[in-house]
């Protein structure tokens, strides 16, 4: 696998940089992310562009969710990651103590009852359409039109997404890896309660042994909101 420098590296419109196989900088990533902040602040165009395109999709799903993590676990800047795609684990991560990381990401929406999508992903992305269209979507599985729902309903809405991205990674192939789980505005959706509240018995009505039995740790978070759930110690 290459090696890159700690150059910053400059946004494009129809991509992001990062290769698959080569080692990058933490500082890389959130300097990156810096940029494509401020470009789509500025460029409304290119933030409507990124909710949709294909190409958007490894670095909203992958790439982002690894720089909030990193925040999130305070690593250093000079700490490196490898994005690999196509291997078990979507990333390594090369710590600077000598420690690797292996980690599996993947994306949890809100599963609303009654939605006009397939699933939850399937909805945010006809949100993202109508954003785009309208200027505005609704929460709530309906997309285009309000919907009544207490608070309860969308921590359940929530909590369904957690289980179905925790059971859906529940895979051998994965053993050794820990598992990333993004869920986006889920601390928004979920405001009135604390975050471990929204995901804890969520994990736990999948199982610590089903879980534990493929992974060596679980994070689930959004850009605010962050929860760990840890193996238990061996015997």
């Amino acid at each position: 696998m290459g090696e890159k420098s700690s150059a910053l590296i400059e946004p494009r419109r129809d991509s992001h940089p990062f290769q698959p196989c080569e080692w990058y900088k933490l500082a890389q990533l959130r300097r990156f992310e810096g940029e494509i902040m401020h470009n789509r602040q500025v460029d409304p165009s290119l933030s409507a562009t990124m909710r949709v395109q294909t190409w958007a999709k490894p670095w909203n799903e992958e790439l982002r969710p690894l720089k909030v993590l990193a925040d999130h676990k305070a690593l250093s800047d000079d700490d490196e990651f490898c994005w690999t795609p196509d291997g078990a684990a979507d990333f390594n991560i090369r710590i600077t103590t000598g420690e690797t990381i292996k980690i599996q990401s993947t994306m949890a929406y809100p599963e609303w009852e009654g939605s006009v999508g397939k699933q939850g992903g399937h909805v945010y992305k006809l949100e993202m359409i109508a954003f785009n269209k309208d200027g505005y979507s609704y929460p709530g599985g309906l997309v285009t039109a309000p919907r009544a729902r207490s608070a309860y309903d969308d921590v359940e809405a929530c909590r369904r997404g957690i289980i179905k991205a925790l059971q859906n990674k529940l895979r051998p192939e994965y053993a050794g890896c820990y598992l990333l789980i993004f869920a986006p505005r889920f601390g928004f959706h979920t405001i009135d309660f604390d975050f471990a509240q929204v995901i804890a018995p969520a994990i736990e009505q999948v199982g610590k042994a089903e879980w534990e039995h493929v992974f060596e740790g679980l994070w689930v978070c959004d850009d605010y909101s962050f929860f760990e759930a840890r193996r238990s110690p061996e015997k």
